[in-house]
């Protein structure tokens, strides 16, 4: 009797309906929106890892194919013939370095992969010393000393002397004002202040031009 009394309790107890509680399937339930929304920004993460990877291979490429450009449209230069042309190079590649955006570093590599002959020999003996180790390859540094090497001061002179007797003559306003503006950048020192920049294009220009703008009074060349 003891026995099957026993029995009969445990089966009895196995049997009995399971009873949920709510608060446990709330935190079921919330948990699987958070791994739901944890997967969903992980997709998106990657989508945009890739995506900019792709920009900036893209980018890295368009900057590669810009210098590879500037490389081979810039001028090949040696100490021979005109001593102008050092400058003149230096500002068209400047104007290149312009329109593709270069650093101040990444100028310096394409600008002397064009140097030739006693040029090349030039640089390649003076390059660590303009630039010793630990030392950045700055644009501005190498236009310098590139310059008082190939620019000499003899040139330099010969130039600021055009400039400060430059006159109109026969040439239009604009030519007169390509042909001022051009020289002008060999004689930094007089054209330093606005007034005396002003009052130089002002003399170099025609009698009755000339009057005009005296009447005028301008303080500034612009």
């Amino acid at each position: 009797m003891t026995n099957r009394g026993r029995g009969t309790g445990g089966a009895s107890s196995s049997s009995a309906p399971r009873v949920e509680d709510p608060r446990v399937d709330g935190v079921l339930k919330a948990l699987k929106q958070i791994g739901e929304l944890l997967n969903r920004r992980a997709h998106k993460r990657a989508a945009t890892t890739a995506s900019q990877a792709e920009e900036r291979v893209a980018t890295a490429a368009q900057a590669a194919q810009a210098a590879a450009a500037v490389v081979h449209a810039a001028p090949g230069f040696n100490e021979k013939g005109d001593p102008e042309l050092a400058p003149r190079r230096i500002a068209k590649m400047e104007k290149c370095f312009r329109v593709i955006g270069c650093t101040e570093t990444e100028k310096v590599t394409p600008a002397t992969y064009r140097l030739q002959d006693l040029t090349h020999d030039w640089w390649m003996a003076t390059s660590s010393i303009v630039f010793p180790e630990g030392v950045g390859r700055m644009w501005a540094t190498f236009a310098q000393v590139f310059n008082n090497k190939y620019f000499s001061v003899a040139a330099r002179e010969r130039k600021m002397r055009e400039f400060r007797d430059l006159r109109q003559g026969n040439m239009t306003i604009e030519q007169y004002e390509i042909e001022f503006t051009g020289l002008a950048k060999y004689a930094p020192r007089m054209v330093e202040n606005p007034e005396d920049n002003a009052m130089r294009f002002r003399d170099g220009l025609q009698p009755e031009l000339r009057s005009r703008l005296i009447a005028l009074n301008p303080n500034t060349y612009e």
